[in-house]
């Protein structure tokens, strides 16, 4: 539960289907009758194909929380992947949560289905028995189809019933599609075995009959009638509509709201309930359409949508453009909220995702799991929101007006090149079927935008990490030559009063090669390279100029004995270092007036002679 109220978990694909919105709305509304909340968990693909990308997108079950769930539901007809209607059910069971599988054949668990064969029989009864037309043919889906066979078999079983005899030459099959449907409808007028009626195992078979009996002047109903099954939209507008059998998504919302009243009261038994298709009665049998269709509405609802579609396409892609040119994950959160494509819902990341030096290719958790995540996003709060971190377990803080709502949460995962990048949580204000149209779309356009975000964002990173590589020493971590004339010329961009230069060079490399090794060489360079760095101020342009030759350039004047602050370093380090060779450096230091910064030749030569005369004082002194 959560603030008092039961929760319960719906887990399906495709939410734009008509059948699914459906589906949802009168749940909500049962629900809404008994004060319980309906969270949403939805896919945009039925994961059929169990790709990659279904792994991707199916994190989003992931999201259930069952500590304040209390019953979930699952469409096991809409997800294909049976792994991921297992996973969801062994949780279920080790939470001990109530599973009830909705408008499928689960036999050993509570399911809700729909009695297709029972539908089925009542559409061919009313030919029969209303009509009084036992002259039938039945045009069949592909040979071998549990579905098809099913229905022909029913067939049989409703001739034998009225003493009718059967034979396999009532039965045509149209592959549950137009073309062998056509070819089927022809073969029979071609051979003068017309029927009194034709019983279509599904809407599409039917609708395609009356266009072929039309196109031989066969008039529907009159010369013969025609009967489908399904209940689709299109048997509304067609010519004639068509007489078919539907299974109502309302029925099932209520029989799955009186399951769970059952449930909650403490009945622990199975529960199989076969919910009857209701028959609708239209003009292809003969029969009065019972309700009339507002033809010119839908056709205008549908253009509707189809324009927005192709408008919110185009705004999608320019959207996606535009964030992944942005610089920071504030800026994408910005750009989100300022968009009017996007209202009613929360946007929340996996934190590898705000990463930029995490590879977007590498594999990640396929799930939400994460002990913090990242609230990108919340329209609710357009003009002030501020993006910040929260706990997982904190997902529902600071939800409860929109739980007040009796709105579905309906949550679905952000999905880029295989991997989870985070989910979004629509919450609209009204059941508005062009929102459910569109969320796929909104999935997919945000999915794009921030997977290709964070593409860009690493490879910002990457640019930057080989930038700092290629003007970088590796042996002393200093810049490089090339990489210090680019921090030179910076300098000279951002304006100075002059440069104090320092040139340091390690005395005795060529003894110290020879007689210890180039290793230890190496070794001698890196301390001389720390020391000039530890001895300048941080923000000095450190270089390895040369093999052994150091160069450092400070910003205006600078006080202080950097040449005895080296030589004391070297000294302390040659002490405590247990080498059997000194370090030692000598060093020239340069102060340059501003108009001499634009020849850093000259200012290198210059530095260089007093470098020289450092290391010819040492020689007199050592007697060399």
């Amino acid at each position: 539960m959560l603030w008092g109220k039961k929760v319960i978990a719906l887990c399906l694909s495709r939410i734009n289907d008509e059948v699914n919105y459906d589906y949802i709305m009168n749940l909500n509304k049962f629900f809404e009758e008994r004060d319980w909340r309906l969270f949403v968990y939805a896919t945009c693909t039925d994961l059929y194909w169990n790709t990659p990308e279904d792994k991707g997108e199916s994190a989003v079950f992931s999201l259930i929380n069952y500590d304040v769930t209390d019953a979930v539901i699952i469409m096991d007809e809409k997800i294909k992947s049976r792994e991921i209607i297992e996973s969801v059910r062994t949780r279920c069971e080790k939470h001990n949560i109530p599973v009830i599988f909705a408008g499928g054949i689960e036999p050993n668990y509570r399911s809700l289905e729909f009695d297709f064969e029972e539908g089925f029989a009542l559409v061919i009864r009313h030919v029969m028995e209303y009509h009084g037309v036992t002259d039938l043919h039945m045009i069949a889906g592909i040979k071998g189809n549990e579905f098809s066979e099913s229905r022909i078999n029913i067939f049989k079983r409703e001739l034998e019933k009225k003493g009718l005899s059967f034979s396999e030459d009532m039965v045509s099959y149209g592959d549950f599609w137009s073309v062998p449907t056509e070819k089927a409808v022809n073969k029979l007028i071609e051979e003068n075995r017309l029927p009194k009626a034709f019983i279509c195992a599904n809407d599409t078979m039917a609708i395609t009959v009356c266009g072929v009996l039309a196109d031989h002047n066969i008039r529907v109903p009159d010369d013969v009638l025609v009967t489908g099954f399904d209940g689709i939209e299109a048997i509304k507008f067609s010519v004639p509509k068509i007489t078919s059998c539907l299974c109502s998504y309302e029925d099932l919302a209520r029989e799955t709201a009186n399951v769970l009243d059952r449930i909650f009261d403490g009945f622990d038994g199975p529960v199989r309930e076969m919910i009857t298709p209701r028959v609708v009665i239209s003009e292809s049998c003969g029969c009065h359409c019972a309700e009339p269709i507002n033809t010119s509405l839908y056709l205008n609802d549908v253009n509707d949508r189809f324009y927005r579609f192709q408008e919110d396409s185009y705004a999608f892609n320019n959207i996606s453009t535009r964030i992944q040119m942005c610089r920071s994950i504030e800026e994408v959160a910005k750009s989100f909220n300022k968009s009017q494509y996007f209202y009613n819902m929360v946007c929340v990341l996996k934190p590898e995702c705000i990463d930029e030096t995490v590879n977007p290719l590498s594999v990640c958790t396929k799930d939400f799991s994460d002990d913090e995540l990242f609230m990108l996003f919340n329209t609710d709060y357009s003009n002030a929101f501020e993006p910040y971190y929260f706990k997982s377990s904190e997902m529902f803080t600071g939800i409860d007006a929109v739980i007040n709502k009796k709105v579905p949460l309906i949550f679905f995962a952000l999905n880029f090149l295989e991997n989870p990048l985070g989910f979004v949580c629509f919450h609209f204000n009204n059941f508005d079927m062009a929102n459910y149209s569109k969320m796929p779309q909104t999935i997919n356009a945000m999915s794009t935008a921030i997977g290709s975000y964070r593409n860009m964002r690493y490879q910002h990173y990457l640019n930057t990490r080989i930038e700092e590589m290629y003007k970088s020493d590796a042996l002393t971590g200093l810049y490089n030559r090339h990489g210090f004339i680019k921090e030179y010329d910076r300098l000279l961009e951002e304006g100075t009063d002059g440069l104090t230069v320092i040139l340091a060079d390690l005395d005795g490399l060529k003894n110290i090669n020879d007689t210890y090794g180039h290793g230890e060489g190496d070794v001698a360079i890196r301390t001389v390279a720390l020391a000039l760095k530890a001895c300048c101020p941080e923000d000095a342009v450190c270089a390895r100029f040369g093999g052994d030759e150091m160069i450092a350039v400070i910003n205006g004047e600078c006080s202080g004995d950097i040449r005895g602050d080296i030589g004391r370093y070297l000294e302390s380090y040659t002490a405590s270092s247990g080498k059997p060779y000194k370090v030692s450096a000598s060093v020239g230091i340069y102060r340059a007036a501003p108009e001499e910064t634009g020849d850093f030749k000259e200012i290198l030569k210059k530095s260089d002679k007093l470098m020289y005369m450092d290391k010819a004082k040492k020689k007199i002194k050592d007697g060399k």
